[in-house]
C-alpha cells in the first residue's frame, strides 16, 4: 500500500529494547496483532536513526514512538494510535483518547519515568525471533 506521498504505508512501533516493560509490550503486540500490521524497531536502531536524521520523527526520551503512515505519534498519543491498529477488542482501548491529553501524558510520564525500577532492564536489546523476526526492523 502506498500513501499519496509515494512513500509506502507502514506502522512501526519504536521501543526501548532494554526496558522490561517495553519488551513485554512488544511481545504483547506481536501476539495480538493478528493481521501483522505492526513492525517493531528499537529506538537505538538504524531505522529510528534514519527517520530521525530525515526529520520524520523527533528524539523523545522515555517515550514510545509510533510511526504510522508517515506521521509520528509520541507518549499517550502513540499508545492509543497503536491500539487503533489492533483488531477488536483491543482497538476499543483507543476510545480512551477522550481523556484530556494533559492527564493522559501525566500518567504516561509517571510510568515512563519509573519503568526501569518497576519492570527491570534487559542486558540485551529485545528482538523477536522465529516467525515474528520478519516484523523486526534494525
Amino acid at each position: 500500500m502506498q500513501k499519496q506521498t509515494g512513500k509506502p504505508a507502514i506502522s512501526i512501533v519504536f521501543y526501548d529494547g532494554y526496558c522490561g516493560l517495553c519488551s513485554g509490550t512488544v511481545k504483547f503486540l506481536l501476539a495480538k496483532d493478528k493481521n501483522k500490521d505492526l513492525y517493531f524497531a528499537p529506538l537505538e536502531g538504524k531505522t529510528f536513526v534514519n527517520l530521525l536524521q530525515s526529520g520524520e520523527v523527533l528524539a523523545r526520551k522515555n517515550s514510545v514512538v509510533f510511526y504510522h503512515d508517515g506521521v509520528a505519534f509520541y507518549e499517550s498519543d502513540a499508545t492509543f494510535a497503536i491500539m487503533s491498529v489492533l483488531p477488536s477488542p483491543w482497538r476499543f482501548l483507543a476510545l480512551l483518547r477522550f481523556i484530556p491529553l494533559s492527564i493522559r501524558n501525566f500518567v504516561y510520564k509517571i510510568i515512563a519515568k519509573n519503568r526501569i525500577s518497576w519492570f527491570g532492564k534487559n542486558d540485551t536489546c529485545y528482538i523477536a525471533t522465529g516467525i515474528d523476526a520478519e516484523r523486526m526492523l534494525p
